[in-house]
């Protein structure tokens, strides 16, 4: 279908030969042709090299879906430099632990982005981060401390580098775990590429498609779906930064977009429209849902809406990118309704390989990541034969389709963001008015999930979610992760072992 080749390769070939063409729309009104990304990430990787960076190097980014978080993919690309995209809602907190580990030479942030000034939250942690050199601001002013990305462009000569290869370092992406702060996931070009490639052969993707895309550039998600794929394929993609259901309504009819990849929430409420709405939908071929418990109703619900479209559940993993395929090719069948659809190109087995019952999930293929950036963390994901361990626990069908039934993993999915329960819980260990507490996923009817706490405390009627959320807020934790559900308790349910039994504590929350 297409080449196993670097980014700023594919990228160049595609500003030879239809330099014109847009490729990346962006709710903001802006647009990006081809020849206009490629001639700018030359440019920007110009300004980048004059900074000191070079091969190996590593340039995190804290941007919305915006046509410099396309252009700085391609310019890293063409210097060999490492790039880290970190999702906007992080903090003080995650960013520090975020930049250090991945040694973070430079930043790009926006300078006010949603009401949050992410230029000057840089410049007040930037002490903690030794490694870092650069701090860029994207917009009108750079705050003292900081360097503007505009002034990266007035570089007049590049030197190319050493072609970088498929198997160096690529993409640093963060991920959060059961063990609290997020875990740091290595994607090389090639395992990118074999993930892009596997996508479009069982999705049968095209040069005449157009992929409407809400997720952030900075998930695994976005960055694949969203900026690497029209330059392999020629297909267009339709960025969305700010997600409201009417104006993704319009979108899609604008662009005529045929495909989508998003998190549950999203859909369900493109559904929730009158004919009208629904007439709007019309052009999309096929909708692959994921990130958060998708119940069989909703499946059904939506081919029944839109019989044009193929609407299934994926799964997949920033690890692991789509596992599953879905069932495309009008496989609408009942039963498929509640399956997270066929392996692609992956090799799948349910534990000990006996699937006659439940266990846990454990994969192997090309694009799975190269390592986690902490060795312990690998050493401990993967077993002697090299499957990785999702984690998760389901069981595969007679026809191969997998169904995912739990997670082992302490993880909540708030609107396809992971939050890490674990780390809520420690960054709550020292609130005053709190003795002992369990954080756990809760129903949540337009997130999917949200995060729910369990607490003992000796002064109860003191104990409310706004003053948790101060505490969690001052700790620098992203807002998203503060509690939206509270239950005080006298004891915890608990095993024999002494761990606390979160599968009852969350029948607390059951609406």
């Amino acid at each position: 279908m297409f080449s196993a080749e670097p980014l700023h390769i594919a990228a160049k070939k595609k500003a030879e030969s239809c330099p014109e063409m847009v490729a990346w729309y962006f709710d903001s009104g802006a647009s990006l042709t081809f020849g206009d990304a490629y001639r700018q990430s030359c440019a920007l990787a110009a300004g980048l090299q004059e900074l000191g960076l070079s091969a190996g190097d590593v340039l995190s980014f804290q941007l919305p879906n915006s046509p410099e978080a396309v252009v700085l993919s391609i310019a890293t690309s063409l210097l060999g430099v490492v790039v880290n995209p970190v999702i906007p809602i992080y903090r003080s907190h995650e960013l520090t632990s975020i930049l250090k580990r991945c040694g973070s030479t430079a930043m790009v942030v926006p300078e006010i982005y949603r009401n949050t000034h992410h230029a000057q939250l840089m410049v007040d942690i930037r002490s903690e981060l030794p490694a870092l050199k650069h701090i860029i601001t994207v917009g009108e002013s750079a705050p003292s401390g900081t360097s503007s990305y505009n002034d990266l462009f007035n570089s007049t000569s590049f030197i190319p580098p050493a072609d970088n290869d498929l198997d160096s370092d690529h993409l640093y992406l963060f991920t959060s775990g059961s063990t609290g702060l997020p875990k740091g996931v290595v994607h090389t070009q090639r395992s990118l590429y074999v993930a892009l490639h596997n996508t479009c052969t069982a999705w049968s993707v095209h040069s005449g498609d157009v992929m409407f895309m809400p997720s952030p550039c900075t998930h695994i998600t976005g960055y694949v779906n969203g900026i690497e794929l029209p330059l392999f394929t020629g297909a267009k993609t339709v960025f969305m930064d700010r997600w409201e259901a009417n104006r993704a309504r319009a979108a899609i009819a604008q662009h005529r977009a045929t495909l989508c990849v998003s998190a549950t929430p999203f859909l369900e409420e493109l559904l929730n429209c009158d004919a009208k709405g629904l007439e709007a939908l019309r052009s999309l071929r096929l909708f692959a849902c994921g990130g958060a418990a998708v119940s069989a109703d909703l499946m059904d619900r939506a081919n029944t809406l839109l019989p044009a479209c193929d609407t299934f559940r994926v799964y997949g993993s920033t690890e692991a990118p789509l596992i599953t395929a879905g069932f495309p090719s009008g496989a609408k069948r009942v039963e498929n309704f509640n399956a997270d659809g066929l392996p692609c190109n992956w090799d799948v087995k349910i534990g000990d390989d006996s699937h006659s019952h439940p266990g846990e999930i454990l994969v192997r293929g090309r694009a799975m990541m190269d390592r986690y950036l902490d060795e312990e963390h690998t050493a401990s994901a993967f077993t002697a034969d090299g499957y990785f361990k999702t984690g998760d626990i389901g069981e595969l069908r007679k026809d191969g389709a997998l169904l995912v039934t739990d997670r082992l993993k302490d993880i909540i999915i708030r609107g396809g963001e992971n939050i890490s329960a674990r780390e809520v819980e420690d960054a709550l260990a020292d609130f005053d008015l709190i003795d002992a507490c369990a954080v756990v996923s809760a129903p949540h009817h337009r997130l999917g999930e949200c995060v729910a706490l369990c607490a003992i405390s000796r002064d109860p009627a003191r104990v409310s979610l706004d003053r948790i959320a101060q505490h969690l807020l001052a700790k620098g934790l992203a807002r998203q992760k503060c509690p939206e559900k509270l239950v005080l308790v006298e004891t915890f349910p608990m095993t024999p072992t002494g761990k606390i039994k979160k599968e009852v504590l969350r029948k607390y929350f059951d609406d």
